[in-house]
């Protein structure tokens, strides 16, 4: 029977053969389900499902278009498209508990006249219809309340699309470039879209309407990027895709890429058309500014040109007008000391005028014109008041002129203030934008900025407060602090003394110091007694000992000794003997049952690790639609879909161990630092300052590595909490889930929970482990297996599984090594992932999704299972490294 997931959550539906509409028993959802029940079809929709819950809709349209080009009658299929058209999202409502939709994708065309829409209604059951028609109304009235606040919009000139943070959460450089093009548009007078400043006082569900109104109403679009990846990320991709289709029914409209620091050949394609311009090319913004001027004439710019008439009271000569020119455009070339010669000239015609005293303040600043001027406040905060050729200038300028130079200062020092304001983080850094905007209290922008200002520091100080406040109440809660621990809380209550119930509870550290100061007397009293007790004792039975009673216990005291070294030496070190006499032999898991039996060894734990690590697992590796195989080299090869890069392999070396995520792959170096390519959307590739690293594990959206002293890292955005593991000896992650393995034979886990595929809590000698999106599984050193998780296509019938060397999981699928070579496999088979009854001589295998690939003991590799992207076109690959010692 075919296997659904819930549209809304993901979780999974009982679904009959005749139902065309089901009711999801984790949300309580009424929806629509496909009428297929075809195996490779539930399979596509819940793929589609599953990128669209992620907010991936360009990626599930595709394979929403291949249902309807494969059948076109699939009413299901139109309606998936329609929700990633719309940007569809089902969120919780906080009122009512029920999933309500979202829009990331506003369209000005109803979704009930949708060409899409009307298909999967025409193709729709009476059943179905009536849902897609309930579900289109909440969506469009959706889209009227978002169009309401758009036509209250004022129309925007420019819009900047960016990538604002990078996959560390820190800020990225095309967020400092685009915050200077917007301050230098600004100043032209433009009005312009820039998340940062335009969405600030938003909360992120109130985004859409204000994106959707910028979008529609831009005439131009400029699309920054310093990597090819920024420009696909996401949400980037998300608004130069609807911007362009949006030029296609207006052709006023313009889409200008601007590149920095990589070739214009790796732009986006649908760019190959468009005149891109280089961020790095000297006056680029210049360049920029007259293509908008082109498209966008603006009436009177917001920043007052400099007026050309001087004070003096005889108007100026033709040369002076000419040397002061000539001036200019030396400036706009960069030129500095050839513009200053010419400002000096003016001077020495006239020594009054004002125009050449600014044109050396830019000479002297390195500025190309008054734009860059206010550009060059970005770096320091100088006001131009300060400066000697401004002062000049005053002095001689007329009321007009006066009048500019002196909104320009005030401009110029707003700038340096937005400067730090856009980059702040800390307390000092808010109080030193705010020094700035203070100067300025007659101009409205700075006042508001202060006042964020000010309310971003009180916040600041509260978190900084609340942080003491719970840090001293841990200890105080705990019941094993200490007479010291407590006085370290006294103090830090009596720092943020006012702060909630600070001077309750720094009354009770005293109280529980007390009860610790008495008990801890009582105790001294105790012992000393029972000391002074046990020494008279002594004393009493020393007279009555006699001679012969010495031979007798020097007797004992021999026995003793003889058995402290039968039991600790003599016995042990047979055992550590029989132990690596196992390992010698190959037989790894009868050593790590019997290293379990004397985990007292000073050296288990590398015992153990190269009892584990002697199973080639790590050398072969199936992704979602490639594979990886390691060779006796160091080097890798790849094989199968390449969109994100994840099969450029090519040039690795030194590596001892692969493992392959959905659209990433990574490689442990023998040196223990980590190497990785592919998709980078949730940081999962960073991972170049990792060290002492011994093995590693690739999920969907994350990396986990297992380092020498037996705890974990994660990736930094990856949401993996193991930073509090100790004594882990093996690692395995999917999507949000990860599980360690101990030395001691029992597991840890984190992450998803819908399915118990974290209930890994009371598992006992295990020597390998292996999990899923939906289920866990593990080894015994007995060679059985065990699993917990979703088991609808019985990827959890493990229980008769004997004699097992290795385990393997994929999203339906299980595959275990056997100790003979032969492989066992358990699941879903629509792709013909479990056909592996015939293979021999394995040493190592992996799960991808929808195939199977297996190495052998000669290092050449066979695969089962979908291969539409040449995923299992391993069968010439040789040397294969077949151990991981």
């Amino acid at each position: 029977m075919a296997l659904f997931k819930c549209k809304m959550c993901g979780g999974n539906l009982e679904v009959t053969e005749e139902m065309t509409v089901c009711e999801c028993e984790y949300c309580g959802t009424k929806q629509t389900v496909p009428k297929t029940r075809d195996d490779v079809m539930s399979n596509l929709f819940n793929r589609a499902n599953n990128l669209r819950i992620k907010c991936e809709f360009d990626k599930a349209q595709e394979i929403y278009d291949k249902i309807v080009a494969s059948d076109p009658s699939e009413s299901e299929a139109y309606w998936g498209i329609v929700l990633c058209k719309y940007g569809i999202e089902y969120v919780e409502d906080p009122a009512t508990y029920k999933k309500v939709p979202t829009c990331h994708r506003t369209q000005l065309e109803s979704v009930m006249t949708d060409v899409d829409f009307l298909a999967a209604v025409e193709h729709a059951d009476v059943v179905q219809r009536s849902v897609y028609e309930e579900e289109a109304r909440a969506i469009d009235k959706l889209q009227k309340d978002i169009l309401e606040i758009v036509h209250k919009e004022q129309p925007f000139d420019v819009f900047i699309c960016y990538k604002e943070t990078d996959e560390s959460g820190k800020r990225t450089n095309d967020s400092v470039i685009a915050n200077d093009i917007y301050h230098q548009l600004t100043t032209e007078g433009f009005k312009v879209f820039y998340a940062a400043i335009t969405l600030e006082d938003k909360l992120g569900q109130e985004y859409e309407p204000y994106i959707f109104a910028a979008l529609n109403s831009a005439k131009v679009m400029l699309v920054i990027g310093s990597k090819p990846e920024y420009f696909n990320a996401v949400w980037v991709k998300n608004e130069w895709s609807r911007y362009m289709k949006l030029m296609k029914s207006d052709r006023s409209k313009l889409l200008i890429p601007c590149y920095k620091d990589m070739d214009a050949y790796d732009l986006p394609e649908d760019f190959s058309h468009l005149q891109a311009q280089d961020m790095s090319k000297i006056g680029f913004i210049n360049d920029v500014i007259r293509g908008i001027k082109k498209v966008i004439v603006k009436d009177e710019p917001v920043a007052k040109a400099a007026p050309v008439q001087s004070v003096v009271a005889t108007p100026a000569s033709a040369n002076v007008e000419n040397l002061l020119k000539r001036g200019m455009l030396s400036l706009e070339d960069g030129k500095w000391d050839e513009a200053d010669k010419f400002f000096e000239q003016v001077l020495n015609e006239n020594v009054e005028e004002p125009r050449a005293y600014f044109g050396k303040l830019l000479s002297a600043i390195r500025a190309r014109s008054e734009e860059h001027l206010l550009q060059s406040a970005q770096t320091k905060y100088s006001p131009l008041t300060d400066n000697d050729h401004y002062k000049k200038a005053m002095r001689f300028a007329g009321e007009e002129y006066k009048s500019y130079l002196l909104d320009l200062n005030t401009k110029y020092v707003y700038s340096s203030g937005m400067n730090i304001f856009n980059s702040a983080s800390k307390k000092e850094e808010f109080l030193a934008a705010k020094a700035i905007f203070d100067k300025l209290p007659d101009y409205q922008p700075a006042k508001e900025k202060s006042a964020k200002c000010e309310k971003r520091i009180e916040q600041i100080h509260n978190d900084e407060k609340e942080s003491q406040y719970q840090t001293a109440l841990s200890i105080l809660t705990s019941d094993s602090s200490t007479e010291d621990e407590l006085n370290n809380a006294i103090s830090r209550f009596r720092q943020i003394s006012g702060w909630k119930d600070s001077e309750k509870r720094i009354t009770e550290c005293q109280t529980r110091n007390e009860e610790i100061r008495r008990e801890n007397e009582r105790r001294r009293i105790e012992l000393k007694q029972k000391a002074e007790s046990q020494r008279l004792l002594a004393e009493k039975k020393a007279k009555k000992r006699k001679i012969f009673h010495a031979a007798i216990f020097a007797a004992v005291a021999l026995v003793a000794v003889f058995l402290v070294i039968l039991f600790n030496v003599i016995i042990p070190g047979q055992k550590y003997d029989s132990i690596v006499s196992l390992m010698n032999e190959g037989k790894y898991t009868e050593a790590i049952t019997n290293l379990y039996k004397c985990s007292g060894y000073s050296n288990f734990r590398d015992l153990l690790i190269e009892c584990l690590n002697s199973f080639p697992s790590s050398t072969i590796a199936g992704g979602d639609r490639h594979t990886i195989g390691l060779k006796s080299d160091g080097t890798v090869v790849a094989t199968g879909d390449n969109e994100y890069g994840q099969c450029d392999v090519s040039d690795w070396k030194d590596i001892v161990a692969v493992s392959a995520g959905d659209y990433h792959t990574v490689g442990l170096k023998a040196d223990g630092t980590v190497v990785a390519t592919g998709d980078n959307e949730y940081g999962q590739c960073d991972v170049s300052d990792w060290k002492d690293i011994v093995a590693v594990s690739a999920g969907d959206n994350l990396t986990v590595g297992l380092k020498a002293d037996g705890t974990v890292v994660a990736t930094e955005k990856s949401g993996c909490d193991v930073s509090y593991w100790k004594d882990i000896v093996a690692v395995s992650a999917e999507f949000k889930n990860t599980v360690g393995l101990k030395a001691d034979g029992t597991v840890v886990a984190t992450g998803i929970k819908a399915y118990e595929q974290c209930d890994v809590f009371d598992w006992k000698d295990i020597v390998a482990v292996s999990v899923e999106y939906n289920h866990t599984v593990g080894l015994k050193a007995d060679g059985t297996v065990v699993a917990t998780g979703l088991n609808i296509y019985g990827q959890c019938d493990v229980s008769d599984w004997k004699d097992i060397v290795a385990v393997s999981t994929e999203w339906d699928h299980t595959v275990g090594l056997k100790a003979d070579g032969t492989v066992v496999a358990t699941g879903n088979n629509v792709c013909g992932e479990c056909d592996v009854s015939d293979w021999k001589d394995i040493v190592a295998v992996s799960a991808g999704f929808g195939h199977t690939v297996g190495l052998k003991a000669d290092g050449t590799v066979v695969a089962t299972g979908y291969n539409e992207y040449g995923q299992c076109n391993v069968s010439d690959w040789r040397n294969i490294k077949t151990t991981n010692g």
